[in-house]
């Protein structure tokens, strides 16, 4: 417990740091596109990944897991370690990172390492856009672990697209106790603090905007329509085959419902899996939050 508070309290330290040097971190001159699907997990990112890959030119490589954060903290603290060598070390040592499918010669050969972070993390995604979706013109990240990071990815992005993917909390918490194997308390504490931190981030003005599962799933073209207005993106004009080499972490168990059709039910199913006990502590928790978003 002590190393976990004196863990956050560095951080602390290291991003207020950051924040007010960010020249030393942050190119001005970026302005490539860079987007986000930011949601608490079990939630149908997957999914949203996967269509808005075959319907536009984005690519959004498998999840990044703690990579953005850690190369964050560690080039705040460490110029030193500011270099291919290292980056390529971390990779390594990243098991999100293994479902990239990118080898160590492709890396060495094509990663390219800039002395501003966003535009090193922006050339990570893009040597796989490269690799595995050439025809794709921009890029993005799916890592629901992000949610806990927002404020990293304003500061290294200010010019970032969020789409904000949140979900009825029985059903997202349901799916993270089936899926994952959460006991119902972890569940709900990664659904009450994600929640909290996307809906912070989506009144700030920036170029955002915020989806339900429950209308992705009940209308899909229609969502479609609004992010593709949103965000003014390209239609593709010949379809893309979605490889597993190419989307990665899909193989994974917890993301095989994705390859499927949405249930408009599903949210039901996964509710009616719950005890009335679980339902009431549930509802107690993430009542108010609930009445935010309109589930009430």
């Amino acid at each position: 417990m002590i190393n976990y508070y004196y863990t956050r309290f560095r951080r602390e330290v290291l991003f207020q740091r950051a924040k007010y040097s960010s020249s030393a971190l942050i190119s001005d001159s970026f302005d490539n596109d860079f987007y986000f699907i930011v949601t608490p997990g079990r939630s149908g990112s997957t999914f949203l990944r996967k269509e808005l890959m075959s319907k536009y030119y984005i690519h959004f490589p498998p999840e990044s897991g703690q990579i953005i954060p850690d190369l964050f903290y560690d080039w705040v603290q460490n110029r030193a370690r500011r270099n291919k060598d290292d980056l390529i070390r971390r990779l390594d040592e990243s098991k999100d990172f293994s479902y990239w499918n990118l080898s160590r010669p492709q890396l060495e050969e094509s990663l390219e390492v800039d002395s501003k972070l966003n535009k090193t993390i922006h050339g990570l995604y893009n040597l796989h856009r490269i690799v595995h979706n050439d025809s794709a013109t921009s890029v993005g990240d799916k890592t629901p672990l992000l949610a806990e990071h927002l404020r990293i990815l304003r500061l290294l992005f200010p010019n970032g697209k969020f789409i904000f993917l949140i979900r009825d909390s029985l059903a997202a918490i349901k799916s993270r106790m089936d899926g994952l194997g959460n006991t119902i308390e972890y569940a709900t504490n990664r659904w009450l603090w994600a929640t909290r931190e996307i809906l912070n981030y989506s009144d700030h003005k920036v170029s955002s905007m915020l989806v339900k599962y429950e209308d992705l799933v009940a209308s899909p073209t229609d969502i479609f329509s609004k992010i593709e207005e949103r965000f003014s993106l390209e239609k593709r004009t010949a379809s893309l085959e979605l490889t597993e080499e190419m989307m990665g972490d899909v193989v994974m168990k917890h993301h095989s419902r994705s390859l499927k059709k949405l249930e408009t039910d599903r949210n039901n199913l996964l509710s009616d899996g719950l005890t009335e006990n679980q339902k009431k502590y549930i509802l107690r928790k993430t009542r108010v939050l609930r009445a935010k978003l309109g589930y009430e």
